[in-house]
This record gives structure tokens, C-alpha cells and sequence, in this order.
């Protein structure tokens, strides 16, 4: 309530209280609005595409509801349980007598799987302070959430590792789980962190507490595979040129057709006859993944010169 001074007396003074009073609540709102409102970064699955997304959380006092808006498809809207089953297995606070609310930006742009269900129960521990929102504002997230809080793998691993790469200044680092981490960690230039649990992602990006002298632990950094061991069977990469025949037994290995070879050199034919794909069972009969190698001592027959030319 704003006093009115009687008049003779300063007029200026009822106006200095209002401005006061504004700057009072203003500076209240912003520090209710920071503790009720976090902002995480993710990134969609667009084709070979990996557009970003802003997942913005926000607590408010009211009706207790979980809403989630933003184009959002029946996988992502499923993420509402595991979150919540997640949180609450890991020991994690969830506002129960809250109104959630969940909106991944852009709001036009189509959001499927579960690899929002990471971001999302982030942005719930941020909201309610127990996150540090500078050090969760350095990360990517995406990860599909299990009921007891671990981490799964989620498709796009690569696609996001690209997106993030083609950015001027990726100042931004990933955070996937450690099943696509590796993979991701392909992609020079940007730096991805695997985790296996929510628990570990909570401890890295906690706030600092003078009470409380346990020390943060990093998130460990990915790294790249290395180079696998030399297989002991024939590979196709040893044939030098036949870059026809290669790419007749690439189709006919993925395709699962039947294959016929006409070659006059006896060495190429058997060079090309054990790289072949092997001879299968498939639903308990034989399929037709077969490759027919023969030698050409004479001409093919009629229809197949016409069928060359």
C-alpha cells in the first residue's frame, strides 16, 4: 500500500515509494523466476539433419500437472513416467505439488524418441537449484532415461556430432550416453562426455557448497575407437579394380539375390569366389545369398552377349 501525503507536504515522496516498491518486486520476480525456470540444450533427429532444440522447464505453484508442449510426438510425451520413476529411484527431489511445464523450442519442428528424456529431468533438478545452470548451459544432452536412471543409447549419435562440428564456435560440449559416445567421438573438432547414469551427470553439475567438501567429478571425456583387429577371413578391400564385380557382390550380398560370374581369368574368379557372401539358412530354408562362379573357356550363351550389349 502506497501513503498519500497531504498536500503542502513533498509530492515527490508517494512516486519515490512506488519506484522503491517496483524495484523490490522486480528483483524478487527475477530470483523466483531463475529458481523456477532452467533452459537445457539438446538437438532433434531431422533425417541426416540434427537441428537444435531448447528444452525450457519451468515450476509454478497451482494444480499439481505435467504438461509437456512443442510438437512433441507419443515417444516424447511418454517421457513424463521415466522421468519421474527415474528421479525418484535415483533419490532425486520431484515436485509433486508442482505444475510442470515443458516446452521444447522450436515449437514447429517435429521431436520423437526418447533422447529428450535426459535434457528433460535435468532441466526439472535445475529448476528447483539443485543444478548449477552456467556449468548446464557449457552441454548438449540427449539420452533415453530407464526407470531406474541409467542411461540408453539413442539414435543420431553422429548426426548430432556433425551438427554441433559445422558451428562456428561449437562452444558447447555433448553429453550422450557412453553407448554412443565413442561413436560421436569420431566427429574431430568438438568434445562429447559419456555417462551411464543420471547420478553422474547431477554430481558433475551440482552447485558449489562451502557445507559440503565433497570434491565435483568431472564428467570423463570420450574417445574415439581404435583401430580394430585385422580379421582372419578375405576381405574385398584386397581385390585391386574389378570395381564392377565388387559392386555386384555388395547388391547381391545385401539384397540376398543369386549371383552369376562370367570371368575368363581363373585367379580373379577364385579371388572374388571367397570373398563372397557364405551360403545361409534362413526360416529353416535355404536362401537364395549364393554366388555361382564360372569359368569362360567359351562364349556366354546368346541371350546373355544381348543382354550385355
Amino acid at each position: 500500500m502506497v501513503r498519500v501525503q497531504p498536500s503542502g507536504q513533498g509530492t515527490d515522496a508517494p512516486c519515490r515509494w512506488i519506484t522503491s516498491l517496483g524495484r523490490i518486486a522486480a528483483l524478487t520476480s527475477d530470483r523466483d523466476l531463475r529458481m523456477t525456470l532452467a533452459v537445457v540444450h539438446s538437438r532433434a533427429l531431422d533425417g541426416l539433419a540434427a537441428p537444435e532444440v531448447t528444452v525450457e522447464v519451468h515450476l509454478a505453484n497451482g494444480l499439481p500437472a505435467f504438461t509437456l508442449v512443442g510438437l512433441a510426438d507419443t515417444e516424447v510425451k511418454e517421457a513424463r513416467e521415466r522421468v519421474r520413476a527415474a528421479l525418484q529411484n535415483s533419490g532425486l527431489a520431484f515436485p509433486h505439488n508442482k505444475r510442470i511445464t515443458v516446452n521444447l523450442a522450436p515449437a514447429d519442428l517435429p521431436k520423437e524418441s526418447g533422447r529428450f528424456d535426459l535434457p528433460i529431468a535435468l532441466g526439472i533438478v535445475a529448476a528447483q537449484g539443485g543444478l548449477d545452470l552456467q556449468r548446464l548451459a557449457r552441454f548438449e544432452f540427449a539420452g533415453e532415461l530407464s526407470l531406474a536412471g541409467d542411461l540408453r543409447p539413442v539414435r543420431g549419435a553422429l548426426a548430432m556430432a556433425l551438427a554441433l562440428q559445422t558451428q562456428a564456435n561449437p562452444a558447447r560440449a555433448l553429453v550422450l550416453p557412453a553407448a554412443n559416445a565413442e561413436e560421436a567421438a569420431l566427429v574431430a573438432g568438438i568434445e562429447v562426455h559419456g555417462a551411464r547414469h543420471l547420478l553422474e551427470l547431477v554430481q558433475a553439475l551440482r552447485p558449489d557448497d562451502p557445507d559440503d567438501p565433497t570434491l565435483r567429478e568431472p564428467l570423463p571425456r570420450a574417445l574415439p575407437p581404435g583401430p580394430g583387429v585385422p580379421s582372419a577371413l578375405p576381405d574385398l578391400r584386397d581385390v585391386k579394380g574389378q570395381a564392377g564385380a565388387k559392386r555386384a557382390l555388395e547388391i547381391a550380398a545385401i539384397g540376398g539375390h543369386s549371383l552369376l560370374i562370367l570371368c575368363q581369368y581363373d585367379l580373379t574368379r577364385r579371388g572374388l569366389r571367397s570373398r563372397s557372401p557364405p551360403r545361409s539358412r534362413t526360416c529353416g530354408r535355404r536362401s537364395t545369398n549364393q554366388s555361382l562362379f564360372a569359368p569362360t573357356h567359351r562364349k556366354p550363351p546368346t541371350f546373355i552377349r544381348k543382354a550385355a550389349v
